[in-house]
């Protein structure tokens, strides 16, 4: 075989290779979950409180966890990031699946999508014509047979002002009447 040629069956080789590699690679617990922060106010009043939370649209076939995960899993993690003196109430957790899994165990969580909030009590006087308002998030995204972490860092800026709805404000009311109205309990086995 002339070196040319050798050459360019070496490139097809390679190219050939690097495509295969691209068609097995595992998926992306970042790609599997579309993170976005949401606020269910235009402008920030001081010490009105308002609805922060974040919306997870998770892929078809890919489930995450609630906050207690059944048999196996991690339950997904909001740490908020706020000015100085807000205050972030408990995290509410909408009504969640039961997946079973082999060997007669289960899991508790969301597939589809899923918002996840707090009320936020800003303080009775705040400085800025604008604030921050962030959240750090990490889940664990599986199917039958495989977890993938995942994580996104979001971040809002609001105005201080008259508090009035915003856009999500209908999405948040929505998920609210998901929300049960007493302590969760553990569903029987």
């Amino acid at each position: 075989m002339t070196g040319w040629l050798h050459s360019l069956w070496a490139v097809v080789a390679v190219g050939l290779h690097s495509h295969v590699a691209l068609a097995v690679a595992p998926p992306d617990g970042n790609k599997l979950i579309d993170a976005t922060l949401l606020i269910d106010t235009r402008e920030v009043e001081p010490g009105k409180p308002f609805r922060a939370g974040v919306l997870l649209k998770i892929e078809p076939g890919w489930h995450t966890y609630w906050r207690d995960p059944g048999d196996s899993g991690v339950p997904t993690d909001i740490r908020w990031k706020l000015p100085p003196g807000f205050v972030a109430g408990e995290l509410q957790w909408p009504q969640h699946k039961r997946f079973e899994i082999p060997g007669g165990l289960y899991n508790n969580g969301y597939d589809g999508e899923v918002l996840l909030f707090a009320t936020i009590t800003p303080p009775e006087k705040i400085e800025d014509d604008t604030v921050s308002i962030g959240a750090e998030v990490s889940w664990l995204v599986c199917t039958d047979e495989q977890c993938l972490p995942g994580s996104a860092t979001m971040s809002q800026e609001v105005r201080r002002g008259e508090a009035s709805p915003s856009s999500a404000e209908e999405l948040f009311d929505q998920w609210s009447r998901k929300v049960p109205q007493s302590p969760a309990t553990q569903p029987a086995r």
